[in-house]
């Protein structure tokens, strides 16, 4: 089953803004700019959903996604997209990923985020019900 990391409006940015740019730092641990190719500029590790009666914006995650971390990685960027983290859980995560050869997602996800799953996210609107596919009968003209 997927799962789905909300990602609300902050530090100036909308929550699109804020997930698409959450999304490239993440695989920014794995290629840093400083090594990438000019063709990654646009490559992020998860895509993402919106809402379509909030707008809100959700990142697709994969829980036990496991990230190769990069000796040159530079987590600046990542950091300055959650604000309001206390700063021992920001020490304690930058340190998790430096230290690390490797690190499962699941466990960086920083306390202030939510994760919900699949149900959840289908019984709060954010995937609009599929249209009835027409059958070819429904087409056929009466005639009498």
């Amino acid at each position: 089953m997927s799962n789905y990391l909300i990602v609300p409006p902050e530090g100036g940015l909308t929550s699109e803004e804020r997930a698409a740019a959450i999304s490239r730092q993440l695989y920014c641990i794995t290629r840093p700019k400083s090594i990438q190719n000019p063709d990654e500029a646009n490559f992020n590790l998860f895509g993402s959903v919106i809402n379509p009666t909030t707008g809100e914006a959700a990142l697709s995650i994969i829980l036990d996604w496991l990230i190769y971390v990069n000796a040159a990685v530079d987590l600046t960027e990542l950091q300055a997209l959650f604000p309001l983290m206390p700063q021992a859980e920001m020490d304690a995560l930058t340190t998790t990923i430096t230290t690390s050869a490797t690190v499962v997602f699941d466990t960086i996800i920083p306390t202030e985020c939510t994760v919900r799953d699949q149900a959840y996210m289908e019984a709060n609107g954010w995937f609009p019900p599929e249209p009835d596919e027409v059958t070819e009968d429904q087409n056929a003209e009466i005639v009498e």
